[in-house]
């Protein structure tokens, strides 16, 4: 019984007719460029707040510069497929989605998602996920999305893997 139900939330939040607008795909520019080669991106979670480090667009001068970007309150997270090569099959593409950008999505379907979900809970309120964000970074060779609050950037200099050292790549 409870198959049914979800199953029925789940084609009601994704058919056609759901009263959602269509997500709109803008890019951040506040964060550092991507390196389009290489960016080698590692993330961590703990107590809620998820770390990114991965590497810039290498500069003239030789020095290696990653950014270093911490969400606040993620809720949620995902990375892995599509990567450059089929960034076309994501199903936001068809709204714009670039390549090798960091981008934020809004209205966004997937808040919903966590909203509808989240309702279940006898605490729920609807403000919850009010001020959340969606955001998706398009790496090289993978995808990562993340609902969360906000975020802070650091600019730093020096290799990935050894910035990392208490990054864990899942």
């Amino acid at each position: 019984m409870w198959q049914t139900l979800w199953q029925k939330a789940v084609k009601a939040l994704t058919s056609e007719s759901t009263t959602l607008p269509k997500d709109i795909i803008t890019e951040l520019k506040d964060f550092p460029q991507m390196s389009t080669g290489a960016p080698i991106p590692q993330i961590s979670k703990a107590n809620g707040a998820l770390v990114l480090i991965y590497r810039c667009f290498e500069e003239d001068d030789g020095v290696e510069r990653c950014a270093k970007v911490t969400f606040e309150r993620a809720w949620w997270y995902q990375m892995g497929w599509p990567n450059d090569e089929v960034l076309h099959a994501h199903p936001l593409y068809r709204n714009g989605l670039k390549f090798y950008a960091v981008q934020e999505v809004s209205p966004s379907l997937q808040i919903a998602r966590l909203k509808a979900g989240n309702s279940r809970h006898h605490k729920h309120h609807d403000g919850f996920f009010a001020d959340s964000r969606h955001l998706i970074f398009t790496f090289k060779d993978e995808t990562l999305e993340v609902v969360c609050e906000g975020y802070t950037i650091e600019r730093i200099e020096g290799d990935p893997y050894g910035l990392s050292k208490n990054v864990t790549r899942l």
